[in-house]
């Protein structure tokens, strides 16, 4: 599956608006592909470290914003990431009194920063903008390659 997509990524090319289907392996792909990466052992040539490729639940995201600050943008800074389940988070939180948008700052970050990442959602793409706004969907169609599942759930 993955050597397909190296070899020919127009075989998984988004045809339509269509909303992705719970269930149907986004995340399990997403763990495969961290484990391959994980069992290259590849090595960042600039600091000599080996890659590691966090699968992070965007809810769970949101709530690490909250606190140390600095952890925060070291979060933002992983090399490579996977953000699962995107738009399944408050838009929003709130601490002490002030308003931040996590996973706005996170893509705007990453976006910035040219940095590897891969989000799973099930949001099409009008929904994405309803809940991001059209300059974060705007820099997430750059920065990505659509991957659309569009097989029924494996769920029974």
């Amino acid at each position: 599956f993955l050597f397909a997509y190296a070899l020919d990524p127009s075989v998984f090319k988004n045809k339509g608006n269509k909303s992705p289907c719970c269930g149907n392996g986004k995340t399990t792909w997403a763990k495969a592909l961290q484990l391959l990466v994980s069992g290259l052992n590849l090595k960042n040539p600039i600091n000599n470290l080996y890659y590691v490729f966090p699968l992070c639940n965007a809810k769970d995201l949101a709530m690490r914003s909250k606190g140390n600050y600095s952890d925060w943008r070291n979060v933002m800074r992983y090399q490579l990431m996977i953000v699962d389940d995107l738009g399944t988070e408050p838009r929003e939180v709130m601490e002490f009194g002030n308003v931040y948008t996590p996973l706005i700052d996170l893509i705007t970050t990453r976006y910035e920063e040219q940095l590897y990442t891969i989000f799973t959602t099930n949001l099409t793409p009008a929904q994405l903008e309803e809940k991001y706004g059209k300059r974060i969907v705007d820099r997430l169609n750059e920065m990505v390659e659509k991957v659309v599942f569009e097989n029924e759930s494996y769920r029974r």
